[in-house]
């Protein structure tokens, strides 16, 4: 604990210059050692006389210990001397084997095939465009089954006999693609409706073969011909 004593023409005013002295303690203690006296005029005769006790603080404390305990520094004497760093010396380069220059092989020369007129180029080209005589000689297959001949003659049969006439006789004929019916007898005296019916029936038959065998029947035909 820390004294300071501190005389004042008050008490007031000794207790607060001992105070701001000491540091503005939060804890402290005040005893009065001798009280002030003034004259008749208020003159002060005596000061007044005071002493404050205060405990220091921890921080001032610190400070007081680490200042005493201050390493000093070292001298350059003292100071560990630094090593030379030796830099690695850079390894000098092999001395590279020297490259025979050798000559390069040349490759023979082939001989280019003579180039054709073009009279003849053209000719070959149109040759091979041509079918042979072979090909054109060769018979065409038919493709109108039986079973599809028969159906075409049995649906022609049952419109003669819903058109009432039953007696009109035809015949059927398949050639390739083309499936021909004669008639022996006229159906309408006009022509012009005779055509326009006969067009009708093979366009319906057509469309009937296809929903039967469910081929798209591309390139068929059925031809009426009248009387």
């Amino acid at each position: 604990m820390k004294s300071i004593m501190e005389e004042a023409s008050t008490i007031a005013k000794a207790i607060e210059k001992a105070w701001m002295q000491a540091g503005q303690p939060k804890d402290f203690s005040v005893k009065v050692f001798e009280e002030p006296q003034h004259n008749f005029i208020g003159m002060t005769v005596r000061s007044a006389k005071i002493g404050i006790f205060f405990n220091e603080p921890q921080s001032q404390k610190s400070e007081s210990q680490s200042s005493k305990y201050k390493p000093k520094s070292a001298t350059p004497a003292q100071q560990p001397q630094q090593r030379e760093r030796r830099e690695p010396r850079a390894a000098q380069p092999q001395a590279s084997a020297p490259v025979e220059n050798k000559p390069k092989e040349r490759k023979p020369l082939q001989p280019r095939a003579p180039r054709q007129p073009e009279s003849l180029a053209q000719n070959t080209a149109v040759d091979q465009t041509q079918p042979s005589e072979t090909e054109q000689a060769r018979p065409t297959t038919p493709v109108w089954s039986d079973s599809m001949v028969t159906d075409v003659q049995q649906w022609l049969a049952q419109t003669l006999s819903l058109m009432h006439k039953p007696e009109v006789q035809f015949s059927i004929e398949p050639s390739h693609f083309h499936l021909k019916i004669n008639f022996a007898h006229p159906i309408f005296e006009d022509k012009n409706r005779e055509k326009q019916f006969f067009a009708s029936l093979a366009t319906l038959y057509l469309q009937m073969l296809k929903q039967r065998y469910r081929r798209p029947l591309k390139g068929y035909k059925i031809i009426l011909i009248g009387a």
